[in-house]
């Protein structure tokens, strides 16, 4: 599966997702990694929104277009493989409730 070390998230398919879409331009310049992080493109003076901001009219159009953009895009095997499959999210889900 994916899950790591805590059973939640595998850090080599995290970063594989995340090099994969600084590539694309859709997140931060992915610099490298190290034992159990990375770095990454700092964005001066941006911070994120707040849960309130993402709702607001103001806000919520480019919130959806950049969601689509990301939910739009392939990944390919070769970035997600590590196991895995289409029924992963179930075996994941049930790993959780065996931690519980």
């Amino acid at each position: 599966s994916h899950a790591g070390e805590g059973g939640f998230v595998d850090r080599n398919v995290e970063n594989r997702i995340l090099a994969r879409l600084s590539s694309l331009g859709l997140a931060p310049t992915f610099h490298g990694r190290f034992e159990n992080g990375r770095v990454e493109e700092f964005y001066e003076g941006y911070r994120p929104l707040s849960y309130e901001e993402m709702a607001d009219r103001r806000y919520a159009g480019g919130v959806a277009e950049a969601m689509a953009r990301l939910h739009g895009t392939t990944m390919p095997e070769e970035v997600l493989s590590g196991g895995g499959g289409s029924g992963e999210i179930w075996e994941r889900g049930e790993g959780w409730f065996d931690m519980a």
